[in-house]
Parts: structure tokens; sequence; C-alpha cells
């Protein structure tokens, strides 16, 4: 019917889009002759995240730039924990790091 393209080619179309626009990369599944596709907000992943790291996320976005040391200050917890919050937030697409020991919200 000509409908697709080339086999495979939109799923890679909506991983790149997923990432320009700072998501995390979607859900593909296929169960009982379905494919469902699961593309999450920003607010949806923030909400599953622990309290602390949501409000190291709101941090860093209001503040723009933050250097780790910031972060640490702001947290009160020890570094180890600071980047494990961090590591956190960039996995899932929130933040990112622009240099060493500096980041932002996307």
């Amino acid at each position: 019917m000509g409908y697709i393209e080339k086999w495979g080619e939109g799923t890679n179309r909506i991983i790149k889009e997923c990432q320009k626009h700072g998501l995390p990369e979607p859900e593909f599944r296929s169960e009982n002759g379905f494919f469902t596709v699961t593309i999450m907000k920003k607010e949806a992943i923030l909400k599953q995240l622990k309290q602390d790291i949501q409000k190291l996320y709101h941090y860093i976005k209001t503040r723009g730039v933050v250097t780790f040391r910031e972060c640490t200050e702001f947290t009160g917890k020890s570094e180890k924990t600071t980047q494990r919050y961090l590591k956190k937030l960039e996995k899932h697409g929130l933040i990112k790091r622009i240099e060493k020991g500096k980041y932002k919200a996307i």
C-alpha cells in the first residue's frame, strides 16, 4: 500500500525525536498481537523519582547552570550521593553535563 518507506525506519525516527527533545528513549512493546510505544513526558519521569532528586532538578532548572559543589551544598548529602542523583537525572534526560563539574536542565 506504500505506507511504509522502509521497515524499522519509524522507530529510529521516534527515538531521535525523543532525544532531540530531551526525553528518554521510548519503550517499545509487543504483546498479544499489539505493538505499543510509550513516550514519557518529563513531568511523568520526574514524579517517579525520589523527592530529594526532584528538588535537585528544580534547583538546577531555576539556577540555569550549576556546579557540582553547588549541588552538593544544596542537597546536604555526600558527594557520592549527589553524584548518584545527578547521574539519575542525566540518565532520564532531565539534565545535561555541559562541562566538567557543571550541569544544566534540559
